[in-house]
């Protein structure tokens, strides 16, 4: 049994249709190790969590902030497990934000406590419809595979990169 069925299962729905095989790294394994990661080829990293203001050097600044410090833990292990290995690794949401905090970066604790105006991150519609656009970059992997340079996301998240690792090229842009 994962200790993230839904996660678990929108994984393996979206991972068949696209064609793809998948491996799911167990937390119960040792978070970290080869056995963790290294059956897969690449690893993809979502969200519904956030990253604690402490893996990059802040406290808490926000009341909106929830983590979930196990699960931090153990998404941090395997991706970085996966990126000594130099697998493709596709950070989704809170999986992108980590990845970036991973890589020496900083993240906004609370949208709309640092942007005025701010896009509503936290969509009011329901999670399976989208709430805004996206852009894709050009000359990206990601562009490349959907062939178009906007797609209509979901958005159910309400922290963001605010300082973005340089040597780490991003793929989509929210406004």
């Amino acid at each position: 049994s994962t200790p993230f069925p839904r996660y678990k299962s929108n994984n393996h729905r979206s991972c068949t249709s696209a064609g793809r095989e998948r491996s799911i790294a167990s937390s119960s394994a040792s978070a970290g190790t080869a056995s963790s990661t290294t059956t897969a080829r690449s690893r993809i990293t979502g969200g519904n969590f956030d990253v604690p203001p402490e893996m990059y050097g802040e406290k808490t600044t926000s009341d909106k902030v929830s983590t979930k410090p196990r699960r931090s833990q153990f998404e941090w292990a395997i991706t970085e497990g996966a990126l000594k290995r130099k697998m493709p690794i596709l950070g989704i949401c809170g999986g992108q934000q980590l990845l970036n905090v991973i890589l020496g970066g900083t993240l906004l604790q609370h949208i709309p406590d640092s942007v005025s105006n701010a896009l509503a991150h936290e969509q009011p519609n329901p999670r399976h419809e989208p709430g805004h656009e996206v852009a894709i970059l050009a000359n990206t992997l990601l562009y490349k595979i959907v062939g178009t340079a906007t797609l209509a996301v979901n958005s159910a998240h309400h922290q963001a990169v605010a300082n973005p690792v340089i040597r780490w090229p991003s793929l989509v842009l929210a406004p």
